[in-house]
């Protein structure tokens, strides 16, 4: 993997979060978005918070998110309501929003590939199996990966989610 390049990026995360908090209809555009595809854990509490007030048709708005959260005891874990309100006053246009959703989710899928191969090496790196053994497990551990990819890209309905 080449220097400087990350896994993660956190103000395109932060751009999706203020937006879906700002404009109802943004949440149509990273309908295939899910919690896990955010690498900071309080991206993924507020993420979780505005996909469910959007799921049960409540309003998505800054103070709804934050009472969501305070409701469930995890305002001080996210930032509390200014941290929300930074990222919500960070947007500086909607029109983005399905790219930085897109990016999201692509390094999403990096860290998960990643992952994987971390955890084929483990295996491929012990006496317990056989070289057949281990090519199967590899084979089916990517083959699990690209199924999910897959199944994550295609197209869904917000409520299905």
């Amino acid at each position: 993997m080449s220097q400087g390049f990350e896994l993660f990026s956190i103000s395109a995360e932060q751009s999706v979060i203020g937006a879906l908090m700002l404009d109802a209809d943004a949440m149509d555009h990273v309908g295939e978005l899910r919690e896990d595809d955010f690498y900071r854990d309080d991206h993924r509490r507020i993420f979780a918070a505005i996909r469910s007030l959007s799921v049960a048709s409540k309003p998505v708005d800054l103070l709804s998110v934050f009472d969501a959260l305070e409701s469930s005891g995890q305002c001080e874990q996210v930032g509390g309501l200014a941290y929300l309100g930074e990222m919500a006053n960070g947007v500086v246009s909607f029109a983005g929003i399905r790219r930085h959703a897109e990016i999201i989710r692509d390094r999403a899928t990096q860290r998960r590939i990643l992952a994987t191969a971390a955890e084929v090496q483990e295996v491929v790196t012990r006496f317990d199996r056989t070289t057949t053994e281990k090519l199967d497990f590899a084979q089916a551990a990517f083959a699990r990966l690209t199924d999910a990819h897959a199944t994550a890209a295609a197209p869904q309905d917000i409520a299905s989610v």
